[in-house]
């Protein structure tokens, strides 16, 4: 969340401000490689929404076995009008590989944004101060 997920909250919180938008619902999916990986996210998403005050709903989910993000990140999102992805660097030399593997990603999404905070933030992130005990050293 650090990389991108201010980014991305703020976008899908300014797309609400529109009035086509509105009534839209955000929701913000996360994924997780460990049972510890999950609780401590799902623990620090509950305390991030009311914090900031956006009206989102989150969901945590377990990588599975056999399926790839792609798979599972268009099963939980196949209804979204909206998806938001956060980008990292690409390895030098991988750049074609990349915007493939960011084509394929995007599939057969209605609308998709990806997102990458080109700049260091100045401001202050948006992590609850009782939550810097659930970071990862």
């Amino acid at each position: 969340m650090q990389q991108n997920g201010d980014l991305m909250i703020l976008l899908a919180y300014l797309l609400t401000r529109n009035a086509e938008w509105r009534n839209a619902k955000i929701t913000i999916l996360s994924m997780a490689s460990s049972e510890e990986m999950k609780k401590n996210t799902e623990t620090y998403l509950n305390k991030l929404i009311p914090e900031i005050r956006i009206d989102a709903v989150t969901k945590v989910i377990m990588e599975e076995k056999g399926k790839t993000f792609q798979e599972i990140v268009h099963r939980e999102s196949a209804q979204a009008d909206v998806v938001i992805f956060g980008l990292a660097t690409p390895v030098v030399g991988k750049e074609e590989e990349y915007a493939k593997r960011l084509e394929q990603l995007a599939g057969d999404f209605l609308t998709v944004f990806f997102v990458k905070n080109s700049s260091l933030f100045m401001g202050e992130l948006l992590i609850p101060k009782s939550m810097t005990e659930y970071q990862e050293e």
